[in-house]
């Protein structure tokens, strides 16, 4: 090989770096996340430096954080050149990826509370089904943290070898395979 050849070889591996810099390696690195983000709720725990489960919570339907599906499925990224952006549109998602305090009011619609039977005094009364207005109640709670999105203050490491691996493999395919 001429050191001509060499040059014009040379470039174009340069080319095809710089077009997968720009334009492949975001859409790769963001369904990498995805698949991360969404195995951590598979998981029921965070992978970060380390496997960080959830605690668990007091509900009896679904899994932690997974009631219909609504948290896990908001995530989504943005690609640019070079760059990708990861979202999530659910306005709870942030505090339940990094915890916090809740200070907040509620308005209740109007609603029926069903009959039931209850003891008064040994005995068993039925209660009639009562018709309650609609009010304002407030929310003051506590969340635990139940990471499930990496952020800057959160990083995974597991996640960026998962990229780099993927980003050494496609360097090989351009480098040794053409």
């Amino acid at each position: 090989m001429t050191p001509k050849e060499f040059e014009i070889l040379l470039q174009k591996r340069a080319q095809e770096i710089a077009v997968y810099a720009s334009s492949r390696w975001p859409a790769e690195a963001g369904n990498t996340a995805l698949r991360f983000i969404n195995g951590n709720f598979r998981a029921q725990g965070y992978q970060g430096r380390s496997f960080q489960p959830w605690k668990k919570g007091k509900k009896k339907r679904g899994t932690t954080l997974v009631n219909k599906g609504h948290l896990r499925s908001a995530s989504y990224y943005v690609t640019g050149v070079g760059v990708v952006t990861m979202r999530n549109t659910r306005p709870y998602a942030a505090i339940h990826n990094e915890g916090g305090y809740i200070n907040a009011t509620q308005s209740v619609n109007q609603y029926t509370r069903k009959a039931h039977t209850r003891r008064f005094k040994g005995k068993r009364i039925k209660v009639k089904a009562t018709i309650i207005s609609a009010h304002m109640r407030k929310i003051n709670t506590k969340i635990d943290a139940r990471p499930f999105f990496p952020t800057t203050n959160n990083p995974s490491p597991v996640l960026n070898n998962a990229v780099e691996r993927k980003i050494l493999a496609e360097f090989k395919r351009i480098f040794y395979n053409n």
